[in-house]
């Protein structure tokens, strides 16, 4: 964007105000460089404030009743001109901000999900039965740690125990609460991505956390289970609303998209009291296929916890039809284990693409780096004592490369990883970036085809895909005028590559099913 001061001789220094923490300084360090990157014109100076929610790192967060409570020095300051805007983290401000200020910009924004660090030594104390205390400084982190990690930690003996508990003040120094020799040592950290990799990214911030994130397990909290803050990870830059000026050099870093995903998500808020507020998550994202997606948790609802709901623009309904929905016929299909090497360990990570594709038997030695497709297979993995880091949500392995490729996490390149896979997807992960590729297994169809399911199969006119593989297997009884569905990833590509190109994409197959019962 041109600069639209450039006619202006002298360079205009603008103040820009920030917390003290080294979060908010990296931050402003981060807004500060793409300003002066789009106004070559333009100086910005840092100026930092310690706010009253930075004074006092003793009180819950839940029970801070002052809306104001990490902006009110800031918003004083700006009002009063002794800066020209200030860069927050918009899930910490109120909703109604005070009358003269205005946000002039949402830039882009980074990673919204949530991610918990733990102590190397965790899974021993799973197994020993003993109790894992988390520190968390919200009440709706701490009420989905209760019910998420028990099922997303290794739980092939015992099944894990969580105690939420309260803590504050910088990242730095919720980390250390990891270590152990710290007072009141903690087993583990919720803590959101887009800090983390905001202060990974600045210089300071990263010679203050890649010390301490040395020896820790990390576990990326995925947004359909474990929706976040409305607003997280975007950043609101605020200006005086009558300075013309400065709000048109601020709106150089608006991403338009991002601005109204989050200020849908922050909308959302308006109609609940304040204890709701806490307990209240919704995150949505833009997926190239399926348009937005926003998921919603209201919370802890009378000591029983909601499940996430998933809010997203699905075909018109099919109105009357006939959906196969059915197991399949036994021996029809089957599954036909391959040779695996015995030691994948050599590899730096693997990627799971789905729970079967790890044999059960003779079990290969594994690297500590694992992730995998969805939510299903990651229990799966883990109820067989196995660290899942991380998922891709069933949205296809496209939709996590960029998360794999987040700093902070330390990953390699795609193409140091594995990727388990079954034999007729082999071919589909050509594209992936990812280097090696094994088969584990192969489904085998039938040659003769049983007549009751030819008629069954006749009879229907909806059908949602697994596989191409199944597409195949069932083809030649599928009606010619069929409604084809199936998930966002390999599955999809493979169908359009072979001429299937009337093919409806939901989130899962759980999705199909609702819609076709709509």
């Amino acid at each position: 964007m041109s600069d639209p001061v450039q006619n202006t001789a002298r360079q205009r220094m603008l103040k820009l105000g920030t917390r003290r923490s080294p979060l908010a300084v990296a931050q402003s360090r981060l807004i500060k460089a793409a300003l002066e990157a789009d106004h070559p014109t333009v100086a910005v100076k840092i100026i930092e404030f310690v706010t009253r929610g930075d004074k006092d790192q003793q009180t819950p967060l839940t029970d801070v009743k002052d809306p104001n409570f990490f902006s009110a020095e800031l918003d004083t300051a700006l009002l009063n001109g002794d800066i020209d805007f200030c860069v927050h983290s918009l899930k910490d401000l109120p909703l109604v901000r005070p009358e003269g200020i205005s946000i002039a910009a949402i830039p882009e924004r980074e990673n919204p999900r949530d991610a918990v660090l733990f102590r190397a030594d965790v899974v021993q104390k799973i197994r020993r039965g003993e109790p894992l205390k988390i520190g968390t400084s919200s009440a709706r982190r701490g009420a989905g740690i209760q019910r998420f990690l028990p099922m997303a930690l290794p739980h092939d003996s015992n099944t894990a125990i969580i105690e939420p508990k309260a803590i504050r003040g910088p990242v730095d120094q919720r980390l250390l609460r990891l270590k152990d020799n710290a007072d009141d040592a903690l087993d583990g950290v919720v803590l959101a991505m887009a800090g983390l990799n905001r202060l990974f990214n600045d210089a300071d911030g990263r010679a203050i956390i890649e010390p301490l994130l040395k020896n820790l397990r990390w576990m990326v909290l995925p947004i359909s289970e474990f929706p976040c803050a409305p607003g997280q990870a975007a950043l609101a830059i605020e200006c005086r609303h009558d300075d013309a000026e400065t709000r048109l050099l601020l709106s150089s870093l608006l991403d338009e998209e991002t601005a109204k995903i989050v200020m849908t998500e922050r909308a959302l808020l308006a109609d609940l009291d304040e204890e709701q507020r806490a307990r209240y998550s919704a995150t949505a994202i833009l997926h190239p296929l399926l348009n937005v997606l926003l998921w919603i948790n209201p919370g802890d609802q009378g000591g029983v916890y909601a499940d996430t709901q998933l809010h997203w623009l699905a075909p018109v309904p099919p109105g009357k039809c006939k959906a196969f929905d059915e197991p399949l016929p036994e021996g029809f299909r089957q599954r036909r284990t391959l040779p695996v090497p015995a030691d994948l360990s050599n590899k730096p990570a693997v990627f799971i693409a789905h729970h079967r594709a790890l044999p059960e038997s003779g079990q290969p030695k594994l690297p500590e780096r694992i992730w995998t497709s969805g939510i299903m297979s990651w229990e799966k993995l883990a109820a067989r004592g196995i660290w899942i880091e991380g998922c891709a949500e069933n949205l296809s392995f496209d939709s996590v490369k960029s998360e794999l490729a987040t700093a902070v996490l330390q990953l390699p390149p795609l193409s140091k990883w594995i990727a388990l896979t079954h034999a007729d997807a082999e071919s589909s992960w050509e594209s992936s970036g990812i280097g090696h590729v094994v088969s584990t297994y192969r489904i085998e169809t039938a040659e003769l085809r049983p007549i009751e399911l030819e008629d069954t199969l006749r009879a229907c006119s909806h059908f949602y895909w697994n596989s191409f593989n199944e597409y195949l297997a069932m083809e030649p009884m599928v009606p010619d005028h069929a409604h084809h569905a199936c998930g966002a990833g390999k599955t999809l590509r493979q169908l359009q590559e072979y001429g299937v190109w009337t093919v409806d994409v939901f989130p899962s197959r759980k999705h199909w099913r609702k819609w076709i019962n709509s």
